[in-house]
């Protein structure tokens, strides 16, 4: 007869091989549109696009007001860190994303921080989740 303990033991085994299938992302899989899976606040969608001469955009779409986009070609690549700095053109507000993210045969995604300045000073920080 078999033990519970055992069965216990296979399920497990095969659930962390299955979580293990997932790999880190290499530069050319950035390349796409990433759509927002989740945001913080309520009704926003955002999406990051990177296009193979290496510009970033990133759009925050809100429900009943201004949108806004940034554009950039100012990205650190740091082991599988990922740093976007946006300047806005009067250098008030800076926007640095800090992603990561992995990929299975399946999809793709990337999770991370959005940090806000302003006039040089941090004063928010939103986590960000996007898939492709």
């Amino acid at each position: 007869m078999i033990k519970p303990i055992f069965l216990v033991s296979i399920f497990v085994f095969l659930l962390s091989n299955q979580a293990i299938a997932a790999d880190n992302l290499s530069s050319s899989d950035y390349i796409g549109i990433w759509e927002s899976s989740w945001t913080v606040v309520e009704g926003e969608k955002q999406r990051l696009i990177f296009d193979s001469n290496l510009l970033i955009i990133f759009e925050r779409q809100f429900d009943n007001e201004e949108n806004q986009k940034f554009e950039t070609k100012n990205i650190e690549l740091i082991g599988d860190i990922l740093i976007i700095r946006y300047d806005d053109k009067d250098d008030h507000l800076i926007y640095k994303l800090v992603l990561s993210g992995w990929k299975s045969s399946k999809t793709k995604r990337l999770y991370g921080t959005l940090y806000m300045y302003k006039n040089g000073k941090q004063f928010n920080g939103l986590p960000l989740s996007f898939m492709q």
